[in-house]
């Protein structure tokens, strides 16, 4: 990428001085010029694409990894709700067929009185 800037300005001062009958006239013309010259290499546009290009791969391993680390807390949380589920389904059994054999063996001895 190249730019190139030209400002050229042209001034000219005009000086008059009268004493009695003579009369002084000076003219000075001056001239500027200025150039700019604005350059980027290609290897500085490398470059910078090289940082920019490493920066967008941490960032794409940092996603990685902290998606990972979540989807696993995620993962064991359900499985621990699961097993918790699993441990008060099976307790929940356990009272029931107790409650339902001591029901049956309240009918049996009443049956058989």
């Amino acid at each position: 990428l190249t730019g190139h800037g030209e400002n050229s300005d042209k001034k000219s001062n005009v000086h008059t001085v009268i004493c009695d009958d003579v009369k002084v006239k000076s003219v000075v013309n001056s001239e500027t010029q200025s150039k700019a010259t604005i350059r980027h290499s290609q290897n500085k546009i490398n470059e910078l694409m090289a940082k920019l290009s490493s920066a967008h791969i941490q960032i794409d391993e940092y996603s990685r990894n902290r998606n990972n680390e979540i989807s696993e807390a995620v993962k064991n949380s359900i499985e621990k709700i699961v097993h918790e589920t699993q441990i008060q389904q099976q307790q929940l059994f356990n009272h029931t067929q107790k409650q339902s054999a001591e029901i049956e063996n309240g009918y049996t001895e009443k049956l058989v009185l």
